[in-house]
């Protein structure tokens, strides 16, 4: 799943988390009672990463039509292939260019910073409302001036394009809507290039039912397999499969006719994907098909996108959302939901999938929980998936400790003979400190993992056998 989240309640953490919890250190009103002796080797802590830290730059983008289609990025207005951009190479403050048939776009997904810091402007109008990562927004005919925003912390639901204190940096695309698919530059859309076969098989060589059915124009389906399909054979033949340029590839690996066309894909329980690329290197054109094969489980009640066009020439996206199913997840404008075994929405409590064996949880609305959520007074933090986070936590540039139960720490805690500091609410929030640190009128020295430092001596200060400077 590739899901989206109610993040502004965590706007306001730095207000309400409501007490700090030591683990290991005793507190009194007087102070902070520290332990008389410490570990004297160093530990290897169980958090792979060290001293890593988050650039808060983007290291990747994708844009998308409203049927699914990637739109080319260049850093010219004449669009040609010599000028294409790799998103991998995206920077601040550089004017980029594209042009589409699709009414509606979304920033699909980006890489390199939390998505709940971005968001999206259509406009440089003061009162321009800023759009969430996966949402999708119309454009205007003729060239539209997009800003891709990020900031230094989530800046909510209202946030307009003049509220720009905590903005780190702007990445500018002018994308020019065509109103048609003649030209356009959408990936999928006029690359006139495609599969005349697509089939998935299990090992008894029966055939499965792909949904919807296969149609050359249609790029994505939902497939279910029973829970001991182990893995499945992708069948997928191009249409000119006698012309050398024409190259097609399943997760990577080229096939041909020496293959069949084919490929054996193993399965993970649960949903995977499986990528099709279908392409003419002689004359730069590519179609990119996708799978999600389910294996043990129920596709989520959700859509077919194609990129068909109706009489009038305009895109037309079909969506099915079917409610009243049990034990489904239902895909709602990259918000997720999900049915109990009655077909009813789960709403205000928390949900254990036994499929992925993780815990999720579920608002007042059936949204799925994703980025930082406070519920009954203590704060949580969800990946871009859903999925409660436990241990060292990233999260816009900083570090944030979770226990067993999900449930953010603050202060003193011990981890594994380590003492680290965690803000408490009269400071800010819970974020791991480095550096010096006044704590309870004494100061402390952390490394840069966070791990307090005892018994040394740094820039010419003592610190004593409780990490305390003497």
């Amino acid at each position: 799943m590739s899901l989206y989240k109610n993040r502004n309640e965590g706007k306001n953490m730095k207000k309400s988390v409501k007490k700090a919890v030591a683990a290991g250190i005793v507190f009194t009103a007087l102070g902070a009672v520290m332990p008389t002796s410490l570990p004297g080797s160093e530990l290897i802590i169980d958090r792979a990463y060290a001293e890593a830290t988050n650039s808060n730059k983007l290291t990747d983008l994708r844009l998308e039509t409203s049927g699914g289609s990637t739109i080319k990025i260049y850093d010219d207005d004449d669009y040609k292939s010599k000028d294409k951009v790799d998103t991998k190479d995206i920077k601040e403050d550089t004017q980029y260019y594209a042009k589409t048939s699709s009414k509606s776009i979304k920033l699909d997904d980006v890489s390199g910073v939390d998505d709940e810091y971005v968001r999206i402007f259509d406009s440089t109008s003061s009162s321009a409302k800023g759009v969430k990562v996966g949402k999708k927004f119309s454009l205007s005919s003729g060239t539209n001036r997009i800003t891709i925003r990020v900031y230094d912390e989530d800046p909510g639901d209202s946030v307009k394009y003049k509220d720009d204190n905590h903005k780190i940096a702007d990445y500018t695309i002018k994308v020019k809507y065509t109103g048609s698919d003649k030209d356009d530059d959408d990936e999928n859309d006029d690359d006139k290039i495609y599969l005349k076969k697509l089939e998935v098989t299990n090992r008894n060589d029966d055939d499965i039912k792909l949904s919807p059915e296969f149609d050359k124009k249609t790029n994505k389906y939902n497939v279910e397999v029973k829970k001991d399909t182990n893995y499945v054979v992708v069948t997928a033949k191009p249409e000119e499969d006698d012309d050398d340029d024409v190259k097609t590839k399943i997760n990577g690996t080229t096939v041909d006719d020496d293959d069949d066309w084919e490929k054996k894909v193993y399965l993970n329980e649960g949903k995977n994907e499986v990528e099709v690329r279908v392409k003419n290197d002689d004359d730069d054109l590519l179609r990119v098909y996708t799978l999600y094969v389910y294996r043990g489980v129920k596709a989520p009640a959700t859509t077919s996108t194609d990129d068909k066009k109706n009489e009038n020439n305009k895109q037309e996206n079909t969506t099915t959302v079917v409610v009243g199913q049990p034990n489904q997840w239902i895909g709602n404008g990259g918000a997720w939901k999900r049915t109990n075994n009655k077909g009813e929405l789960i709403t205000n409590t928390w949900f254990y999938d036994n499929i992925y064996c993780q815990n999720y949880y579920f608002d007042k609305d059936g949204h799925m929980a994703t980025g930082w959520k406070q519920i009954d007074g203590k704060w949580y933090y969800f990946s871009n998936g859903g999925v409660k986070q436990t241990g060292w936590v990233p999260a816009s540039g900083k570090w944030y400790y979770m226990d067993s139960q999900g449930i953010m720490q603050t202060g003193w805690i011990n981890v594994g003979g380590n003492f680290y500091y965690l803000n408490p609410n009269r400071i800010g929030e819970g974020s791991m400190q480095t550096g010096w640190t006044k704590i309870m009128g004494s100061w402390y020295y952390f490394d840069q993992s966070g791990r307090m430092l005892s018994n040394t001596t740094i820039d010419g200060c003592k610190l004593g056998v409780n990490g305390a400077m003497v």
